[in-house]
């Protein structure tokens, strides 16, 4: 972690490039207007470059850079650009920014209108999908020890029960 800050410190000193605006931003996104299809979202560092154009930074500590089709299919920054969108009235323009702390590299992504557009449609879809499906397969992971839904979960559903039963 020392080595991820020296590194960006070195890169960016003195941090005047920008103007950040915003740390840790809750951003929310209605992808219908109607208030019907909303999502909530953390933005890690807003930026302001000037003249309308805006900069959404985010923080990753992952051992493998990504491809570059990895970052034109990422949804979560695309996600974001569009509640700044809607909550910045001089947005001209974003650039979707991760900073790869381990390797000290900074990756860089814009998504056009079109692009944007597509995803609202493709998210209100799985969300309409996801709403209507009445049977989820468990795909078990060293992650389920955290999940909230375990009570629901058919893997672990059992398990609730036989500690309910004891306490």
């Amino acid at each position: 972690a020392e080595k991820y800050l020296a590194d960006y410190y070195g890169r960016y000193y003195p941090f005047d490039q920008v103007r950040t605006v915003a740390l840790e931003e809750r951003i929310s996104v209605d992808l219908d207007g109607s208030g019907k299809y909303q999502l909530l979202g953390f933005i890690d560092r807003l930026s302001d470059a000037g003249n309308g154009k805006y900069e959404i930074h985010d923080y990753k500590t992952n051992v493998h850079l990504p491809k570059k089709s990895d970052l034109e299919e990422d949804k979560q920054l695309a996600i974001y650009a569009m509640g700044v969108k809607e909550t910045y009235p001089d947005v001209k323009d974003i650039d979707l920014i991760w900073h790869y702390l381990a390797f000290d590299k900074e990756l860089r992504a814009k998504k056009s209108e079109e692009q944007i557009g597509s995803l609202k449609i493709d998210l209100i879809n799985l969300i309409d999908t996801i709403e209507s499906t009445k049977r989820f397969e468990s795909r078990p992971s060293p992650l389920c020890k955290w999940c909230e839904y375990a009570a629901y979960c058919e893997q672990f559903r059992h398990k609730n029960k036989i500690e309910n039963l004891s306490e």
